[in-house]
């Protein structure tokens, strides 16, 4: 743990003052900063998905309960009109009458355009309006059979020219039979429309018309194309992008956003058929992949038993999609589909974030800036001082540290000018006190040489007398006074030694001496230290 905190100060102390002050400071901002908007962008993530599932269903929701609510006013038409068959108010046999009741329900504009009976005679009548607000009364009884007959109404809902006739047989159409088989209120299969003016799709609510006696006499049906919830389905606005489409369990298309006929006609004229599209093998690349991509998770269509929210990818893109079983009480059993592409969403999500980078990039480069002028603004007097100090230690005692500041930074700029001042009078006062001692060094000076002059003038005579009467007496002198006055001689001479030494020692404090390196007569040097140590010995020998 302790090698950590030693490799930084090692590296740190390494690094100029004002990066080591900057940097942490900029790395803590762009850290803070990249972590905010890291986590800005994963929350977004989530509000994305959040709203997301929340666009979808509330998209599939109001297509279901538009879906329920347009089709339940035809079924509620069909029961009220029955309730007034049993009460006798309305009589099936009378087709003036239903004429006239029929056209009086059509004029409503809040729902579909074509009522009519028909019964097991083959019998039929029924009320149009026409996309061009006309009214149309088609009509086959015991006189027209096997031909129906079209005639235009005026606006009192009265017969008004013959349009055209052509033979009709109701127990062959879809809706007659679909009433037979389900034996209850219920709805035709889906099926083409070819009487408009466009073939269109559309589907039929049926009530089956029984007797007392439990015989059917008809069927009392309403065309609805599927016109009206194309209108409806198309004008939502979902998203940029988003699209819903409605299926059948069998894969089916029934309408689409996007698909503005969602089925093939085949064949002109009476020999026109259509051929159901299937949203897996639509052109329309979302609705194809979102309709695999459900087929692949279930199975089957008809698996899909409750409301899901999923998330799936289209080429790398991933989409969100909510499908809604839509179901009502008379057979009918439809999947709602919202699909809305993440990009839709994510796009303000993304220009968030670039706001965000924009904003964290001009706060780190206000944090540089000003970590740059907080740094110079520490590191400024730091390098006064160094700078100080780096003159103080090559003698200038002259440098001193101007701030104008009572922080701490200004207590140590104060602190270190005291400390030169105290500094350059402890070295003045040193110089004095050398100078005074260089003054007595000189006294002592000429002491030694005074005495060194006093002491070699007589040493010099004794060694010279001494010498003159060893040589001018050698045969008169006892050989005992010879040695004494040879040890006269040899002692002079080593006092005048030791004082041209001690003269030595003077030269070399004043470093005026020079050393020589000459050859020494060891011989002579024991002969005197033994005639020394024999005089010696011999005078204590006496005593």
């Amino acid at each position: 743990m302790k090698a950590l905190p030693d490799l930084i100060s090692k590296i740190s102390g390494r690094l100029p003052l004002r990066l080591v002050l900057i940097a942490p400071f900029v790395l803590q901002i762009f850290g803070t900063v990249g972590i905010v908007g890291y986590l800005s962008f994963k929350n977004g993530e989530k509000a994305v998905n959040d709203l997301a599932n929340q666009v979808n269903s509330q998209i599939s929701t109001r297509i279901q309960q538009h879906i329920l609510g347009y089709l339940d006013k035809s079924h509620q038409i069909l029961e009220v009109t029955y309730a007034g068959i049993k009460s006798g108010n309305i009589d099936l046999d009378n087709f003036s009458a239903l004429q006239r009741y029929f056209w009086q329900i059509v004029r409503n504009r809040d729902l579909e355009a074509y009522i009519y009976f028909g019964n097991t005679r083959g019998e039929f009548v029924g009320v149009e309006r026409q996309e061009d607000d006309k009214f149309q009364l088609k009509i086959r009884d015991i006189t027209t059979a096997p031909m129906r007959e079209v005639y235009a109404l005026n606006e009192r809902g009265e017969r008004d020219k013959l349009l055209k006739s052509a033979k009709y047989d109701p127990q062959l159409r879809p809706w007659y039979k679909s009433a037979i088989q389900a034996g209850k209120p219920s709805w035709s299969a889906i099926y083409p429309f070819f009487s408009r003016e466009n073939t269109m799709l559309g589907i039929t609510p049926v009530l089956p018309i029984y007797a007392t006696t439990g015989e059917l006499r008809g069927v009392l049906a309403i065309d609805l194309t599927m016109r009206h919830v194309t209108e409806f389905v198309g004008s939502l606005k979902i998203s940029q992008s988003g699209q819903s489409f409605i299926m059948e369990r069998s894969g089916d298309l029934v309408v689409s956003s996007t698909i503005a006929q969602p089925f093939r006609v085949k064949g002109e004229g009476e020999k026109r058929e259509i051929e159901r599209l299937k949203a897996m093998d639509s052109d329309q690349p979302t609705v194809k992949a979102t309709a695999q991509y459900l087929r692949d998770r279930f199975g089957d269509f008809k698996d899909i038993s409750q409301s899901q929210q999923l998330k799936f990818q289209i080429n790398g893109a991933w989409h969100y999609v909510q499908v809604v079983p839509t179901q009502d009480s008379h057979g009918l059993d439809w999947l709602v589909v919202v699909v809305v592409p993440e990009s839709d969403f994510m796009a303000q999500i993304h220009e968030n974030t670039r706001t965000t980078i924009l904003l964290s990039l001009g706060a780190l480069g206000l944090a540089i800036i000003i970590g740059l002028y907080t740094a110079r603004w520490i590191v400024r007097p730091i390098f006064k001082l160094k700078e100080a100090a780096i003159a103080l230690s090559e003698g200038d005692f002259s440098k001193t540290v101007e701030l104008n500041r009572a922080d701490e930074m200004g207590v140590l700029a104060g602190a270190f000018n005291s400390m030169a001042a105290q500094l350059q009078t402890s070295f003045t006062e040193l110089e004095e006190k050398n100078t005074k001692l260089e003054e007595l060094d000189k006294l002592k000076d000429e002491f030694l040489a005074n005495t060194s002059h006093e002491l070699r003038t007589p040493l010099n005579g004794i060694i010279g007398l001494t010498e003159s009467l060893i040589d001018g007496a050698t045969g008169a002198l006892s050989d005992n006074t010879k040695s004494n006055l040879n040890m006269i001689a040899s002692s002079g001479r080593r006092l005048s030694t030791l004082v041209n030494d001690i003269l030595d020692f003077s030269r070399l404090k004043h470093r005026n001496i020079d050393l020589q390196i000459k050859p020494t007569a060891v011989r002579e040097i024991v002969g005197v230290v033994i005639d020394l140590l024999g005089n010696k010995s011999t005078a204590q020998s006496r005593f």
